[in-house]
């Protein structure tokens, strides 16, 4: 049923994003006039029964323009930790901007929804779950913006403005890209899935059209139902690794979970210094965290509850990306496709051929672990912390003589191997053909190197490929669901 014409519009700032279209998608179906508020157009389905008035959040003037006759206000646009704006740009959008808005509503009688954040306003929530009495710890500019503006909506609150605040956990559903468009990527075309942890924690989602449902909900509240705060996330929700493997095996794909181990940490946070990887510190850093809400304040309030599961919201979206993948187009927000993956779209290759040259060196190693009889002393071999604290002694180990060279090979293979014996009888495995690799392969690339008349290069070389395996043996796949 259409609107009457004495009702005021509602208006959607950053309407032209992920959330913004789906919830103008939703009021219009309503019968609700709706006004989107962006620097980009709204898409066709929108575009042609909303009012499109450009403005960008951090002009003050702009904003009291746009939202000129509006009853009620959703404020959705933000600056997100994705887009590694500077501290300025934080500061321009989410809290100068949301200062324009609160400003102008009150201005103009309206209500607000401020949609604000989860994760980066929790950084240290001591217990689980998250309710809307948990201690704010904001980290992050973008988590420090957010709360930020969480206390200009108080502030307002104070003047007699109403206004509610919805924290919703990471919001995904069909069209949702991002990260999940590289995610989406490597299961499509069957590469491994590199995952920092063992991928065990619990981390809660939220479907797009369950929040939007919650917002149309929440605009028709009065009184304390409507101006007060809610955190929202997805009721039903497993760990990391079931969730995303169960898209792995809704695509039936034959990608596999590679358990990167948190020691790469810093090397990711080192990337994303250099800006060199899509991920942002805020990702890199609670990727392997727990985290969820407790819902029931809008379940008891509003009468909501979430539809889909974390598994079931991840596969509607793969389903989306595999069905408009040739038609994916830069938009805004949540929207835009990522022109450059980075560092981090080369690591999925990177695992598999390191996977095949493992397979190969294996081959050969057990071949000549076989010959000298060592077999029943090989087994797995595991990646040691210690074997990054050994990199800065290439140098001296060159100043050596060669005798003492050979013996300090000599007793790394033996230490090697008796390390190995243990970790067989703890983890009561056995598997001859993953010995002790990268001794037999420095070893291999020494003797080649002594026997070419490249001493100093061929011990270097043999010396570092020993210590880049022991780095690197948990990434291959195949290694993923082995690791203590």
């Amino acid at each position: 049923m259409a609107s009457s014409p004495k009702e005021k519009p509602v208006a959607i700032t950053g309407g032209s994003g992920f959330l913004g279209t789906r919830l103008a998608q939703r009021l219009l179906d309503e019968g609700t006039s709706v006004v989107v508020i962006d620097v980009t157009e709204p898409e066709p389905s929108v575009a042609a029964r909303a009012i499109f008035r450009r403005a960008d959040i951090a002009d003050r003037e702009a904003v009291a323009a746009a939202l000129t006759g509006c009853g009620m206000i959703y404020h959705l646009a933000a600056i997100v930790p994705i887009s590694k704006q500077t501290k300025q740009g934080f500061l321009a959008i989410n809290v100068a901007g949301t200062e324009h808005v609160l400003e102008a509503a009150l201005q103009e009688g309206a209500k607000v929804v401020f949609c604000s954040t989860s994760t980066p306003l929790y950084t240290k929530p001591g217990k689980l779950p998250v309710n809307e009495l948990t201690p704010k710890t904001p980290g992050y500019f973008y988590g420090k913006s957010k709360f930020a503006a969480e206390e200009i909506c108080q502030r307002y609150r104070e003047k007699g403005l109403a206004v509610a605040i919805v924290r919703p956990r990471m919001i995904i559903g069909p069209g949702r890209l991002g990260l999940l468009e590289m995610l989406f990527g490597w299961i499509r075309d069957g590469k491994p899935v590199p995952l920092l942890g063992s991928g065990d924690n619990l981390l809660q989602f939220l479907d797009v059209d369950d929040l939007a449902d919650l917002l149309c909900r929440l605009g028709k509240a009065d009184g304390e139902r409507f101006s007060t705060d809610y955190n929202v996330g997805a009721k039903s929700f497993s760990t990391v690794r079931a969730d995303i493997g169960s898209v792995i095996e809704r695509a039936g794909s034959p990608s596999k979970i590679v358990a990167v181990p948190r020691l790469y940490r810093p090397f990711l946070l080192a990337l994303n210094a250099l800006n060199v990887t899509p991920f942002s510190a805020f990702h890199i850093n609670t990727i392997d965290q727990e985290f969820y809400f407790d819902t029931s304040k809008a379940e008891q309030n509003l009468g909501w509850k979430s539809v889909y599961s974390n598994a079931e919201s991840l596969g509607r979206s793969y389903d989306w990306y595999v069905a408009n993948i040739g038609t994916i187009q830069t938009g805004a927000g949540h929207n835009k496709r990522m022109s450059a993956i980075g560092l981090a779209s080369l690591l999925p290759p990177a695992l598999s051929a390191f996977d095949r040259m493992q397979a190969a060196i294996a081959a050969l190693a057990t071949f000549l672990a076989t010959g000298l009889g060592l077999s029943p002393l090989a087994p797995v071999a595991r990646g040691t912390v210690g074997s990054l604290l050994a990199l800065p002694l290439i140098p001296a180990f060159l100043r050596l003589s060669l005798p003492i060279q050979g013996l300090a090979t000599l007793a790394a293979i033996l230490v090697s191997i008796g390390c190995a014996s243990i970790a067989e009888k703890r983890y009561q495995k056995k598997d001859d053909s993953r010995i002790v690799i990268d001794e037999f392969a420095s070893m291999f690339v020494t003797f080649i190197g002594i026997g070419s008349g490249h001493l100093a290069f061929s011990l270097c070389a043999g010396f570092l490929l020993n210590r880049v395996f022991d780095i690197l043996k948990p990434f291959p796949a195949r290694g993923a669901e082995q690791l203590p």
